[in-house]
């Protein structure tokens, strides 16, 4: 079985780049995307149906478990994850509301902890996985 790789943030720029090379590679994808279905589903055509799409709020911890029960019950073999998503929003380490500061700890931290707790779980014993975090620098204005 082809092992699956599960890219945030793979509908645009360099979360598409990435998802289209490691498909061009011979990866299952995994597409995630929050807010934009059709450029998703057009990243999925590029990679000839190599995937699938999956939506998720990575802000949201009920639902990065979702995403999670999701793909382990997708019966792809998941190995490694590419966190790609993050936040942009109009704030500076000046002038940061606590639930700015929140939303960027959740999408940029606790997100990717999460997920890499859930592909630690869906690992078999036998099986290594890898996980590549992409950290933009918008971020460091906080």
């Amino acid at each position: 079985m082809t092992d699956a790789i599960l890219v945030t943030a793979a509908n645009k720029r360099i979360g598409k780049a990435i998802a289209i090379r490691l498909s061009n590679a011979g990866f299952y994808i995994f597409l995630h995307h929050h807010d934009s279905l059709d450029e998703a589903n057009e990243v999925l055509n590029e990679i000839n149906g190599n995937g699938a799409v999956i939506q998720c709020d990575l802000g949201d911890y009920a639902a990065v478990e979702n995403m999670i029960a999701e793909i382990g019950a997708s019966g792809q073999s998941i190995r490694h994850i590419i966190n790609n998503a993050s936040l942009f929003s109009a704030d500076e380490a000046v002038d940061f509301s606590e639930q700015s500061f929140a939303s960027h700890m959740n999408i940029n931290l606790r997100g990717p902890m999460q997920l890499s707790r859930g592909l630690h779980k869906l690992l078999k014993d036998e099986d290594r996985g890898s996980i590549v975090n992409i950290l933009d620098s918008k971020v460091f204005s906080l």
